[in-house]
């Protein structure tokens, strides 16, 4: 599944978009495509929210 797939996926810019909450695999068809910084504004512990989160974006080299 790619970024594009992430529901509400909407490309602002080249490298700027906003999304739902993305797939692990979705991150990393992020990383790939040149997207460098997460902003999460979903609160912590939400049902929807992806476990490990902020550990998979750094190890992906990203900022979260």
């Amino acid at each position: 599944m790619s970024t594009e797939d992430a529901f509400n996926f909407i490309r602002i810019s080249p490298l700027l978009a906003t999304a739902g909450q993305p797939s692990e695999d979705q991150f990393r068809d992020a990383q790939t495509a040149g997207y460098a910084v997460v902003v999460d504004l979903a609160p912590d512990g939400l049902e929807t929210s992806l476990p490990g989160e902020a550990e998979l974006l750094r190890g992906l080299g990203m900022e979260y």
